[in-house]
């Protein structure tokens, strides 16, 4: 009888431990990260540009994953996390609020692909990842409209610069191959370097020497983010 009983004790704890362990796999949430956006800038003293990231544990077992904890890994060398949108500091984890979700950010500090691995704490298969690229600000476009202008001396090719990201304040350095730079009004001007405004953009006009035929090249990159220069060419033409 003892045998009997002792047989039936084990089994009993069997079917309590694989019950347990179902319990445990249909209380196991599906985690969902999302990112504000797949790209940011680096940008000294300018918190222009942040990744909102926001994480959900999501079940049918469970009404809401509640106080569970995040770890994420990092390259901390291309990025910094905060606890929230605002804070700044290495967060390492996130906390899920009574909805289960949990919110942050992340700053750029350099250049590269930052990969951010979520594991909830309590499950340790319940993972993802994001990825999300981290650039300097560039010279992304240049027009020069017209293109191609007489060498009369007079008339004058628009060239506008834009920026990635679009922000007030940043330096161009600008050059040409031939010709003078004025203002709008004809003006020659001798400072070549233009400050965008706030939607990232800088102007300046282009005429030809006289007699000067032949194709200007203009050159612009940023000065606190140089190695990446944008080129467009005007084209001095002969006057009728």
């Amino acid at each position: 009888m003892r045998k009997i009983l002792i047989v039936i004790s084990v089994f009993a704890a069997l079917i309590l431990s694989v019950i347990s362990c179902e319990d445990r796999k249909m209380d196991e949430p599906e985690i969902y990260v999302k990112v504000s956006q797949d790209t940011i800038y680096t940008l000294t003293y300018h918190a222009h540009d942040i990744v909102n990231i926001t994480i959900e544990l999501v079940s049918d077992y469970t009404a809401t994953h509640a106080n569970k904890r995040v770890d994420v890994t990092w390259d901390d060398s291309i990025a910094n996390l905060t606890g929230n949108a605002t804070a700044t500091g290495g967060q390492r984890y996130f906390v899920t609020n009574s909805h289960g979700v949990a919110n942050g950010g992340a700053y750029a500090r350099s250049p590269g692909d930052l990969q951010l691995d979520f594991t909830v704490r309590q499950f340790k298969n319940v993972k993802a990842r994001k990825t999300i690229t981290v650039l300097n600000p560039f010279v992304h476009q240049m027009i020069a409209d017209p293109p191609v202008i007489p060498n009369d001396d007079e008339t004058l090719s628009h060239i506008s610069i834009h920026i990635k990201p679009p922000v007030n304040g940043q330096q161009i350095n600008i050059s040409r191959s031939m010709g003078t730079f004025t203002n709008e009004e004809g003006t020659p001007l001798t400072n070549f370097v233009l400050t965008t405004n706030a939607q990232g953009a800088a102007n300046v006009w282009i005429r030809s020497a006289e007699n000067g035929q032949g194709f200007a090249d203009i050159t612009a990159d940023l000065v606190s983010y140089p190695g990446n220069p944008r080129t467009v060419e005007v084209l001095f033409d002969w006057t009728e």
